[in-house]
């Protein structure tokens, strides 16, 4: 599975660049997964070779669970920025087959 994290920086983590432990955790505006882009959650969780949303209950639930817990932590950001961020979310997308 295809996935780019992008951050409020405008920085980008991909799959080309490590495994899902070694992006950096905090400042995540969104992650673009395949065909979709996960946005406006507090946490993104890597379970069963997917990033999967959260919010800070189902977080708590997965750190508590979770063997080896992977997390990103959401950031918000102005509209504008997002606005920009998204766009190229949406230019990284893989349209589905």
């Amino acid at each position: 599975m295809a996935w780019t994290i992008l951050y409020n920086d405008g920085t980008e983590f991909s799959d080309q660049d490590g495994e899902p432990a070694a992006a950096p955790r905090p400042n995540v505006a969104c992650v673009v997964q395949d065909d979709r882009i996960l946005w406006n959650h507090d946490c993104y969780c890597w379970e069963e070779g997917e990033w999967v949303e959260h919010d800070r209950w189902s977080t708590e639930w997965y750190l508590d669970n979770e063997p080896h817990p992977v997390r990103l932590r959401g950031y918000t950001l102005t509209k504008a920025k997002f606005a920009l961020l998204y766009d190229r979310a949406k230019a990284l997308k893989v349209s589905p087959a």
